[in-house]
């Protein structure tokens, strides 16, 4: 069987349990072909197009990733899949796979490092066979892998890189494919990079309206504390206009309360000035009485 024919039957979970159990069996041998560079070439170059011309619209970087796997999935028929986001493939600052569970991804990573950095240092796809585990009771085309590393650059930064592998009974993978994954890998990673910095303006957007936000309450916080303190600035003034208006009152009714009197006294010590029979000690302070009504009317 031929790798193109094992390669499409590989992406239906019954075909590919069927070549699998082929493959297990002693009586039957199932054959790889060369490398198939010429794999519908013309119809992946036509779907390529076709993807750039979706990703541009993408925007949020989960669903980048997705398509992308999709993509993969759909030009080397691959089984497992590992992405790692980020320059440093050492400690990348995501790491996501499809095909295996999350927690075998770390494991899976560290095995296909060599093959990693190979095509991070070469700067193109890199192909490796015989990937996997060298013992067990399986049959060696499906011990086996053939695995791929891609880098993802975008100009000159390394944006991340991807892993990917598929059992040895479906052949290696072709130069052709390497060759479609590096175009694919290089439109994902100028994408990736433009949903970053699109995710960064929206944070950046949401940070300044959060401060804008804080600041407006602020803002409206202070102009209600001086509204406050002016409400207590005009109660202050109206109850001193009242204080005064009440003091005005008072002292009005005071002196005239004060006059009546006053004014008999006045009169009665002008009688008593009269009065030959007064002491000298009472002339004293009836000219006292006098000369204080007299300092007063100077005064005003």
């Amino acid at each position: 069987m031929t790798r193109i024919g094992l390669l499409y039957l590989s992406r239906v979970p019954v075909n590919r349990a069927i070549v699998e159990a082929l493959a297990r069996s002693p009586a039957v041998r199932v054959a790889n072909a060369p490398p198939a560079s010429q794999l519908r070439p013309h119809a992946q170059l036509t779907h390529l197009l076709g993807v750039t011309a979706r990703r541009n619209k993408l925007r949020a970087a989960a669903t980048l990733h997705e398509l992308f796997f999709d993509e993969v999935v759909e030009l080397s028929g691959a089984e497992r899949l590992l992405l790692l986001i980020g320059p440093n493939s050492e400690a990348p600052e995501a790491l996501i796979g499809r095909g295996l569970p999350h927690a075998d991804c770390p494991a899976l990573m560290r095995a296909a490092l060599p093959l990693i950095r190979q095509a991070l240092h070469q700067r193109r796809a890199m192909r490796q066979e015989d990937l996997g585990t060298a013992s067990g009771t399986e049959p060696l085309a499906l011990r086996a892998r053939s695995g791929i590393a891609v880098p993802l650059s975008s100009g000159t930064r390394i944006v991340g890189a991807l892993y990917a592998d598929v059992h040895a009974v479906y052949g290696p993978f072709s130069a052709g494919e390497l060759d479609r994954l590096d175009l694919l890998a290089a439109q994902v990673a100028a994408a990736l990079e433009h949903a970053q910095r699109y995710a960064q303006t929206l944070r950046a957007k949401e940070e300044l309206e959060r401060q804008v936000a804080a600041r407006t309450a602020d803002l409206q916080a202070a102009n209600r504390a001086l509204a406050a303190r002016a409400a207590e600035v005009q109660a202050a003034h109206a109850a001193a206009e009242a204080a005064s208006v009440t003091k005005n009152t008072f002292l009005a009714n005071i002196s005239h309360e004060l006059r009546t009197p006053l004014n008999a006294v006045l009169g009665f010590t002008q009688v008593l000035r009269r009065d030959a029979g007064l002491t000298a000690r009472q002339r004293e302070l009836v000219k006292m009485i006098a000369s204080r009504r007299t300092s007063r009317r100077a005064g005003g």
